[in-house]
């Protein structure tokens, strides 16, 4: 068997892993590798520090940085949000003023399959896309499915 992840292991320790699949004994080999990707360059995380989602102004105020974020840097930006909820209230507020600066938005719906929503912002520019955590984990195991078949 073999497992990969960018999660498995927590500072290159895979015991809490190993022992909730019940893997234990001397066949098992663990190994913890470098991303081959240049990280630093292409991904800029940002984790909000903000008020918290039961402040009436929350979806109004991550939507001014989302548009401020895009604004500046003019390239993809996947936005993961808890629920589809909070999706419509962002969306409500950064919809106008993302087209104003010409940027465009795209938004997962529910029961919408990621895969071409996902190719759509891939090949695009600029381009902000609001999805829920359904969207990232199933496009994801979906993605790694299709390049190990």
């Amino acid at each position: 068997m073999l497992l990969t992840s960018a999660t498995l292991a927590v500072d290159e320790d895979f015991d809490p892993l190993l022992e909730a699949l019940g893997l234990t004994g001397s066949g098992i080999r663990t190994a913890s590798l470098p991303s081959p990707f240049p990280l630093e360059r292409q991904v800029l995380s940002v984790v909000w520090d903000g008020s918290g989602p039961n402040d009436p102004r929350y979806a109004e105020r991550l939507a001014g940085l989302i548009v401020s974020l895009a604004t500046r840097l003019h390239r993809n930006m996947l936005v993961l949000l808890t629920s589809y909820q909070m999706l419509d209230q962002v969306e409500l507020h950064c919809a106008g003023p993302l087209a104003h600066e010409g940027i465009p938005l795209l938004r997962q719906s529910p029961g919408e399959a990621a895969a071409p929503l996902a190719a759509e912002f891939r090949a695009a520019q600029g381009t902000v896309l609001l999805g829920a955590a359904s969207f990232w984990e199933g496009w994801i195991s979906r993605e790694r499915r299709s390049r190990c078949s």
